[in-house]
């Protein structure tokens, strides 16, 4: 299973020790050190709370999903819109974000 490596690779993308991971999503360290190490699995709540916390799916973290990043409802909905745009509205939506990204990578005074 590919659980165990999936949390490491995602903890330390994030810099972040397995026992200060274990404190922030409230189970033990040892709990968590067995889950990385395939010696127990974690109930689905725990699964779901540790994907939450990471940033992805449980699908991800079990190695069903290989988008590594979990969309949030407005993220999907931008996606729903772009695919149901036409060609026209597509340029648009692209324009808009470009400029979005242009201003935000800006310094800020």
């Amino acid at each position: 299973m590919k659980l165990g490596a999936n949390i490491l690779q995602l903890l330390e993308n994030k810099n972040m020790t397995q026992k200060k991971f274990a404190e922030t999503i409230g189970i033990s360290p040892q709990a968590l050190n067995n889950y990385i190490w395939s010696r127990s699995n974690p109930d689905y709540l725990t699964l779901q709370l540790i994907a939450a916390e990471l940033g992805t799916s449980p699908d991800y973290l079990l190695g069903l999903d290989s988008n590594k990043v979990s969309l949030n409802a407005e993220e999907k909905l931008l996606i729903k819109a772009y695919r149901s745009a036409d060609t026209n509205q597509k340029e648009t939506l692209i324009s808009q974000a470009k400029l979005v990204v242009k201003q935000n990578a800006k310094p800020k005074n």
